[in-house]
């Protein structure tokens, strides 16, 4: 039996191949998904702290916020459009929660959102649509038929 320590392997080549790298569709899809990460960081964080501010930053002027409760979980009833009024809706929603609010990212349909959680038992999942960095679409989702498999599951996305 040979008593020997090796060194940990190293890769000294790059991550991907260069040439595709320069592909225009794999550099759109990096800088989609980057955008995507930093809009959903940023809007997590403002959100869990209540920086209003902070969310009125990260939101375009005309975003649009559409809910579903399905009747049974309470919802807006038509589409809330532009910042100032996401945002104070935000506000009253997470304000309002009788217990510790959470957030923990997750994915809806392949892009990043959002799952929100009141004392540990979903709320709801807050998909997002971003463009040049900005939150243009929210979509949440309370409606507890369609959330069943979300109980097991994290991951989810928007676009």
């Amino acid at each position: 039996m040979n008593d020997h320590v090796s060194a940990p392997a190293t890769y000294a080549g790059t991550w991907l191949p260069e040439s595709l790298l320069a592909t225009p569709e794999v550099a759109e899809d990096v800088e989609r998904f980057e955008n995507l990460s930093r809009a959903l960081h940023s809007f997590q964080s403002a959100l869990e702290t209540q920086h209003l501010q902070g969310l009125l930053d990260i939101l375009a002027p005309d975003v649009v916020f559409v809910s579903d409760g399905g009747g049974l979980q309470q919802a807006a009833v038509r589409p809330v459009v532009g910042a100032d009024k996401v945002v104070r809706y935000l506000a009253g929603r997470v304000g309002r929660a009788d217990g510790t609010f959470t957030s923990e990212p997750t994915t809806v349909n392949g892009n990043p959102g959002l799952v929100l959680r009141v004392d540990g038992v979903i709320d709801g999942v807050l998909a997002f649509r971003v463009d040049n960095a900005r939150v243009t679409g929210l979509y949440y989702v309370r409606h507890p038929e369609r959330l069943t498999g979300r109980r097991v599951r994290n991951p989810l996305t928007s676009r």
